[in-house]
């Protein structure tokens, strides 16, 4: 990089020829940073410095950001002004951004101004500059060049930052509540699964997992729910959840009625047509293409479609992923497929394989011919044509097929299935095996894509090359419609069955129940997934458009061990009616098998967690990546596709509003794991130029801000910098505070403090570049804020509930307030000072008074507040003297 060979002439030179590529090129040419750490004009706030006559807004060109926060200032200037006033403005705007922070944290460092022609660089506290430079001393060989380029580094002044945070953490440690339950044993209590529940999912595995053909048959015959365009009476969240993404309409046809889909009969009944072309089948993953499919060619086909084509499925979950295999795996795996599908047919008699081969046999006769028919020479020439041809399995292959099939005028149909199951580019090769396969044999291949790579690359090869008549969307069926057919035909095996079920009780005894009582027991839960709205939204908002993955939450729920023997029982006597009560559901889908909450095993997220690697550890990040995501669901990325963006234009946001690069890459990478954000490689790993959309599963950890129950269980796992904090919600965890475990008011109380305090910790220990920025980022304080008003309000209207802090403000220690007697004993006099709040006056504190004559109740009298008992939310008093 030579800088001394570069012409200045504007302000745009000096910026673009000159500063941005000191910043950005890798040392010892340049200062190493990465565009995402480099704020420009558009997204910097302009602030006003100087004082009196000479004040005014002013803001630089660049703002470099080291460890979330504002660290280095850079002004550009025309190669014909002076560079003095344009760096006194520059210092003067750094400490502005300084004067922002707490005492003693200036993160703004250091500034450079240059006119092209010149550079000048130092402290943001010191008049005179550090270095003092010409163009002939921009080259690496200038020793003073050298020592600016390692001083002003990104290194560097990273280094710095983190030492500045470091010191303002001090000896703070970071504790999680359930951490001060004791060892590992004592807060990984286990509540296993239920022995009913264990015993149900196993009776019906074959009903909620079908694995085999069989099972998979017996379930579209008998539990199949279609998918209609248009739902009538769709829940708000069962809308929300169908439209997080939008498939391109324009470019396929949609399944009106997956019962009756005329749109895919139309064309199986142009058989030239479709021959040798693929039907791209898009739907999400879980959707149900596979069990579409099935019922499509099983159940729903015309009697003259079934007839005329032959439906072959080629599982492609056991495919390698490699190019030079692929193609010989599918046509081994087609072969073996029509074996086990034509089981009456000897795939190595010779009479059959004579007549598969007819055609290339006849194509040797005049050799054959020559050896003379029924001779030793002819036989062994016959049997090394035959087994070179078998033993090339795609020579083998497309005359079974036109054998089998073509000849009797027969289409086959390949279904590659499970293809949806894999990463984008491992689908996109799974389309280069759809299309080898319609161009070396005469049949139609079905291929189901998820709707997101499809909408990402329809335009782009090798997708551009279906036919458009030939792409058919599928949306699922509604969640609780699934789940009630397969418990109807349940219910429907166990009246026809009419046999006993056996479960086992915590103190080993076994009981048995009647058939009924596991109808009973069923229809219980699937009233509280009808009933019960914070059920519906939870199981939705986490499965979205997955139906497979409902039926397993679903299962979970069922066999959960948060399920008591009583509740069991209950259920199983209900006669149909009784509901899961809906803390106890919270318990179950927020703690999995844990008696306390693990984020690590349970399938919500903490959206505070944090990590205390970090030298300050950041509870908001997910929620600004979640956030910034959903405030662009319906906003168009780079590919017209809405809800689709860079992820480089979400990292450098986050990192302009004060999040640390490395958090942000891994907290996506978590989410993307997590699934709730996707990426268009439909893989976890980070990848600045993937695009990203978020999913419902991330709609519903927002949503879930303004639920007390959520923020009160994920506080048992959040890290907190109060060891004091944390102890409260330990105390409500194990009961050793006034609360009750699990009650509503341990809650209230776990929500409140967790709220309290994120919104001190981000005031105090998480700083922003906010004063810095075009547009401030306020969703952390209002989501805060809001969150605090919702458990206010349900504290307000909780008479039993005792707010100490409210109690603490109200009635200060050693302040003297007016009471009411309430109540007279022989041991002292109870009094009450306000709403909520009362006390004691012990006997110990009226000597040489008597009171039992003295006072009745009614009186009022002046009392001194002595201390609180936090545990019981009450006073010791004194009378005011």
């Amino acid at each position: 990089m030579n800088y001394r060979e570069l012409d200045f002439t504007t302000e745009s030179d000096v910026e673009q020829k000159f500063l941005y590529k000191l910043l950005t090129s890798d040392k010892p040419y340049g200062l190493n940073y990465d565009d995402t750490n480099i704020l420009t004009k558009p997204d910097i706030r302009k602030i006003k410095i100087d004082k009196g006559t000479t004040s005014k807004y002013y803001f630089p060109d660049y703002v470099l950001i080291n460890h979330g926060l504002p660290s280095l200032i850079v002004e550009a200037k025309n190669p014909n002004e002076d560079l003095v006033e344009a760096y006194r403005e520059a210092r003067l705007y750094a400490n502005e951004i300084n004067s922002s922070f707490p005492n003693k944290i200036n993160p703004c460092i250091y500034i450079i101004a240059s006119n092209g022609k010149q550079l000048i660089a130092g402290h943001w506290d010191t008049e005179t500059p550090l270095f003092n430079l010409k163009q002939e001393n921009y080259n690496i060989s200038d020793e003073a060049f050298s020592v600016l380029i390692n001083d002003f580094s990104n290194e560097k002044i990273d280094s710095e930052i983190d030492n500045i945070k470091k010191k303002y953490r001090g000896e703070s440690k970071f504790i999680k509540p359930r951490y001060m339950l004791g060892g590992k044993s004592s807060r990984n209590i286990s509540r296993g699964e239920n022995s009913f529940g264990i015993n149900l999912a196993l009776e019906f595995k074959y009903l909620f997992n079908p694995e085999t053909e069989n099972e998979r048959e017996e379930v579209i015959k008998n539990a199949y729910v279609e998918s209609k365009r248009r739902l009538a009476h769709v829940l708000p969240i069962d809308r929300l959840i169908r439209n997080v993404i939008t498939p391109s309409k324009n470019e396929s046809l949609e399944i009106s009625n997956t019962k009756a889909p005329k749109e895919i009969f139309n064309q199986l009944k142009q058989k030239d047509k479709i021959k040798n072309q693929i039907c791209l089948l898009i739907g999400s993953v879980g959707s149900g293409k596979s069990t579409f499919i099935d019922y499509l060619h099983k159940i729903a086909l015309p009697k003259d479609l079934t007839a005329s084509t032959f439906w072959l499925s080629v599982n492609l979950n056991l495919a390698p992923i490699n190019k030079e295999k692929i193609y010989s795996w599918f046509s081994e795996s087609a072969i073996e497929t029509l074996k086990s599908k034509n089981p009456q047919i000897d795939f190595n008699e010779l009479s059959f394989i004579k007549k598969v081969f007819h055609k290339e046999i006849k194509a040797k006769s005049s050799v054959l011919g020559l050896l003379g028919e029924g001779s030793t020479e002819y036989n062994k020439e016959l049997y090394n044509i035959i087994k070179s041809l078998k033993d090339d399995n795609e020579t083998f292959l497309k005359a079974l097929i036109q054998y089998l099939f073509i000849n009797k005028n027969i289409l086959p149909i390949i279904v590659l299935d499970n293809c949806d199951k894999r990463t984008r580019d491992e689908q996109l090769l799974m389309f280069d095996v759809a299309n080898y396969i319609k161009n070396n044999f005469n049949v139609m291949v079905v291929l189901p894509l998820r709707e997101t790579t499809f909408d990402l690359y329809k335009n782009e090869p090798p997708l551009d090359t279906v036919i458009k008549d030939l792409v058919f969307r599928i949306d699922p069926p509604l969640l609780v419609n699934v789940i009630k057919k397969r418990i109807e035909y349940a219910l429907r095996e166990l009246s026809e069955n009419q046999k006993d079920f056996n479960y086992s009780l915590s103190n080993g005894l076994i009981v048995k129940c009647k058939s009924e009582d596991v109808s009973n027991y069923l229809k219980s839960i699937l009233h509280t997934l009808f009933q019960n709205d914070f059920f519906r939204k939870l199981m939705i908002g986490l499965t979205g458009r997955n139906i497979r993955k409902g039926l397993e939450i679903f299962l979970e729920f069922c066999k959960s061990g948060h399920l008591s023997e009583d509740e069991i029982l209950k259920m199983r006597t209900s006669q149909n009616s009784y509901e899961v009560p809906n803390h106890l559901i919270t318990r179950i889908l927020l703690r999995g098998k844990r008696e306390y909450y693990d984020e690590s095993s349970s399938r919500i997220k903490n959206i505070f967690s944090s990590d205390t690697g970090d030298t300050l550890p950041d509870p908001f990040i997910r929620l600004s990546i979640l956030h910034w995501l959903k405030e662009r669901q319906r906003v168009p990325g780079p590919t017209k596709v809405k809800g689709y963006h860079k992820t480089i234009d979400l990292e450098k946001y986050l990192i302009s509003i004060g999040h640390l690069q490395k958090t942000v890459k891994r907290e996506i990478e978590f989410l993307l794991f997590e699934n709730c954000i996707i990426s268009e490689s439909q893989d976890s790993k980070y990848d600045s130029d993937n695009l990203i959309s978020i999913t419902s599963s991330g709609i519903i950890l927002l949503e879930l801000l303004n639920n007390i129950d959520y923020l009160a269980t994920v506080s048992e796992d959040t890290f907190f910098r109060n060891i004091e904090k944390s102890q409260i919600i330990a105390n409500n965890m194990t009961g050793k505070s006034r609360f009750s475990p699990m009650s509503k008011q341990a809650s209230l109380n776990n929500a409140d403090t967790l709220l309290k305090y994120l919104k001190n910790y981000k005031n105090e220990f998480w700083f922003t570049p906010e004063p810095t920025l075009a547009v401030n980022d306020k969703f952390i304080s209002s989501s805060l804020t809001k969150g605090l008003g919702i458990i206010q309000r349900s504290k307000t209207n909780d008479p039993t509930y005792i707010d100490v802090e409210i109690l603490k403000s109200n009635h200060p220690i050693d302040s003297i307030q007016e009471g009411l007697i309430v109540s007279i004993q022989h041991y002292g006099i109870f009094v009450e000072l306000g709403l909520n709040a009362t006390g004691l006056i012990h006997i110990s504190n009226l000597e040489g008074i008597d009171f039992l004559e003295h006072y009745e109740v009614g009186d009022r009298i002046d009392v001194r507040i002595l201390e609180l008992n936090e545990q019981k939310g009450k006073f010791s008093l004194a009378l005011d003297e």
